[in-house]
């Protein structure tokens, strides 16, 4: 969402006011007359918004199409679907259009004035963003019912679940990141897209610089009583210099996230002192807001847990470890796992190439490939392990290949050794920091 300060604050006529505010955020856009279209990119789709003016009874029609078109055998399934989603919405509707089949998000807004009504930036806001916000709520609940053949009550919980956790709201009291590299910054970034307010905020790194505008970045603690929060974000051979650097606080932290990979509950704790010290370890896709989050602690209070978990709900899925000697076998399944599925979707886009595919081609069907794919196997009421026997045909092709995988647990055995090798270092980097 843009800051006023970006904007002119002058109303102005509904279509000109979109208009703006789509020039803005940099959306591609085509005006009509009294119509505009736009798109945006989603978490899980493209979304065509498409608003109309009718003059006549000063409505401004508001249309969102999160591109999904619902085959004649799925329709009253998806229609049962559309009576559940809407009983959980304020504002707009879903509605299936019968002639094609396509689902759209319907509102609309009333405009005062007839030829004179203006829109404010605040109104024009509210009714882009709400309709996107439903889009993105409730695109797995319908991709679900029509393709992971989920009831249509089963699956309208997950667009309840998602839009819950996103309203968790961030503990009180400041926050001081010790350290913001490409993890810390990361996961910084995206809290301050939650809404995150920067000012309560200090980066403290050696150089001063490398902060997200509004936050305040130090190159020493500041002469303060110490924060709700302290989040280590700095390399694990730091840890010392990190401890150098904290000794001089006023007070304690209620909290102390570490995301210092390798270092255990027990080494923190002979180095800092706080009311509870969590262990965290995210990976990349934090960064979108869809990262795995891992969490250990030894003893903390509700508040404590409560923190932690504010925290983590907002870079995606998080989950708590009961015993910290799984840490590194962990660490190296989703701490590591991002880059391991990096190198599979340029080995099967390299694959494509042997085949004779453009390079850039078998790169975009690649990544797509495991796009929807792995969004499917996340919300599957079924395992990985079923959905690709129940897209392999006996004698077909897919088959085929799979059991070029499947062959002497090939497959398994490399990832087996793949993790085993992860887990060893991060065991090795425990280790160095007792």
């Amino acid at each position: 969402m843009l800051e006023h300060a970006d904007h002119d604050h002058e109303d102005a006529a509904p279509i000109d006011m979109l208009e703006s505010y789509y020039a803005a955020h940099g959306w591609e856009h085509e005006r009509h007359d009294d119509e505009i279209v736009a798109t945006v990119k989603g978490s899980w789709a493209t979304y065509e918004l498409r608003a109309l003016w009718r003059e006549d009874d000063s409505v401004l029609q508001f249309l969102a199409f999160p591109d999904i078109k619902v085959p004649d055998e799925r329709r009253q399934a998806v229609y049962e679907t559309i009576g559940l989603v809407n009983e959980q919405l304020w504002i707009g509707h879903f509605e299936l259009w019968s002639s094609s089949g396509i689902l759209l998000f319907r509102h609309a807004a009333m405009v005062d004035g007839g030829d004179d009504g203006t829109m404010s930036l605040d109104a024009a806001e509210l009714l882009v963003e709400s309709a996107i916000e439903e889009c993105e709520r409730f695109y797995p609940v319908f991709q679900f019912v029509l393709w992971g053949g989920k009831s249509p009550k089963g699956s309208d919980r997950r667009g309840t679940d998602r839009n819950a956790r996103r309203g968790m709201s961030f503990p009180a009291g400041p926050l001081w990141l010790v350290g913001c590299g490409n993890m810390g910054g990361a996961m910084l970034r995206r809290w301050i897209a939650a809404r995150l307010d920067p000012a309560t905020v200090t980066v403290i790194t050696r150089s001063g610089q490398g902060a997200p505008e509004g936050v305040r970045s130090l190159t020493a603690i500041p002469d303060e009583e110490a924060p709700a929060t302290v989040m280590l974000a700095l390399k694990p051979q730091q840890i010392d210099a990190a401890q150098a650097l904290l000794a001089p606080m006023r007070g304690k932290p209620q909290l102390l996230l570490s995301i210092l990979a390798g270092v255990d509950h027990a080494a923190l704790s002979q180095r800092f002192a706080a009311d509870t010290i969590v262990r965290a370890m995210p990976n990349l896709p934090v960064a979108i807001g869809k990262g795995v989050t891992l969490l250990y602690t030894a003893g903390a209070s509700e508040e404590a847990i409560a923190a932690a978990e504010a925290f983590s709900a907002q870079l995606g899925h998080y989950e708590w470890i009961a015993d910290e000697a799984h840490f590194d076998a962990v660490t190296a399944l989703a701490g590591s796992g991002p880059g391991f599925v990096f190198r599979f979707a340029d080995a099967l886009a390299k694959a494509g190439v042997a085949l004779g595919l453009p390079a850039d081609q078998a790169a975009r069907l690649a990544i797509a490939t495991l796009e929807g794919s792995a969004i499917m196997a996340a919300e599957a009421d079924v395992s990985p392990a079923i959905l690709a026997d129940r897209v392999a045909s006996p004698g077909g092709s897919t088959r085929e290949g799979l059991n070029v995988l499947d062959h002497d647990d090939a497959l398994v055995a490399l990832l087996t050794a793949t993790l085993a090798a992860s887990e060893r270092r991060n065991a090795e980097m425990a280790a160095a920091a007792r």
